[in-house]
């Protein structure tokens, strides 16, 4: 799943996971996490957690949603491929409970530096996409997590409007540089004019 970024005053928060259920009597919580791995948890000792309806995917805007609210981790541990999240003052399950389905928040200045060639999810949004040939493709306008492998898909918006799903592959990623905006591409032959053309069997104007 992608890293969605929400702003709230001047501090910008990145979203990494979700509640999904409370574990045994001592107010554990079961947590999914969309990074690749909990070490995260070791370097983040604060949690900001946020209350969403139910089937919606989290609100960036929180000036009209509601803040994250901010929780101490006391420890957390793994069980059976599951994290499992213990929060400061969760002393019962139906306490755990009540936080299913909270989608869960860290600022990114907290986040531990990336390595050299590693950048976050949250980084590539918004960054100016072009082919090996200089031309302009679009923009990423979202990521998806496709569940298979942690295969990576960026949503393209092109110049035309269409939307292109772009397989984040190494070897499909000529160039990436987020302090300079931009991402060059070299995607699969012919996965660019399938969606042009798809674009233009769905125009009526030419049909």
């Amino acid at each position: 799943m992608p890293q969605t970024m929400a702003r709230q005053a001047s501090t910008l928060f990145v979203l990494v996971g979700r509640m999904t259920k409370a574990h045994g009597i001592r107010g554990e919580v079961v947590a999914e996490l969309y990074a690749e791995s909990p070490g995260i948890l070791s370097e983040v000792r604060e949690l900001y957690l946020r209350n969403e309806p139910p089937g919606t995917w989290p609100d960036e805007d929180t000036t009209t949603a509601e803040p994250p609210r901010r929780e101490r981790v006391h420890a957390w541990r793994m069980h059976q491929d599951r994290v499992l999240l213990s929060l400061k003052g969760l002393r019962d399950r139906n306490a755990a409970e009540a936080l299913r389905g909270a989608t869960i928040w860290v600022r990114a200045d907290e986040l531990p530096e990336p390595d050299e060639d590693d950048v976050f999810l949250y980084e590539i949004e918004g960054l100016e996409v072009f082919g090996t040939d200089g031309d302009r493709i679009g923009v990423v306008e979202d990521l998806l997590d496709t569940g298979h492998d942690g295969q990576e898909v960026w949503i393209i918006r092109g110049g035309r409007d269409e939307e292109i799903l772009f397989p984040a592959e190494p070897e499909f990623v000529a160039e990436l540089d987020t302090d300079a905006g931009r991402v060059v591409i070299d995607p699969p032959p012919g996965l660019l004019e399938l969606y042009i053309r798809s674009e233009d069997e769905n125009d009526p104007d030419k049909a």
